[in-house]
């Protein structure tokens, strides 16, 4: 069971599919944390509120997509990415600790 006041949740903010974009949004206590352990470039915990970082999303330490990670204050962390690889992100911050319940994007990576 999920539990919103303690939990890091992961979720895929827009449709699946074809498209330019897709949102990730990440929420939590450790949501910045996490967000950190698989993005390339400026520390998130260290950026001020309310910004948008330029940078990576890794595997391990492949860089496998380009994106941007914002941080604010209520929803923690989001990121856009292309949508090639929305199932991608929150699979990888699962692996992290991170909540995701969707079982068909978990078998991506």
């Amino acid at each position: 069971m999920i539990n919103y006041n303690e939990d890091t949740i992961a979720a895929i903010a827009t449709k699946l599919g074809v498209g330019a974009i897709s949102i990730i949004r990440v929420s939590g206590k450790d949501s910045i944390r996490l967000v950190n352990k698989i993005f390339s470039g400026k520390d998130l915990e260290k950026v001020d509120t309310h910004t948008i970082n330029y940078g990576y999303i890794k595997k391990g330490n492949e860089k496998i997509e380009t994106a941007i990670a914002a941080v604010s204050p209520i929803t923690n962390a989001f990121f856009i990415s292309s949508s090639s690889i929305s199932c991608a992100v929150p699979c990888l911050l699962n692996k992290r600790g991170a909540t995701f319940n969707d079982y068909a994007s978990l078998q991506v990576l």
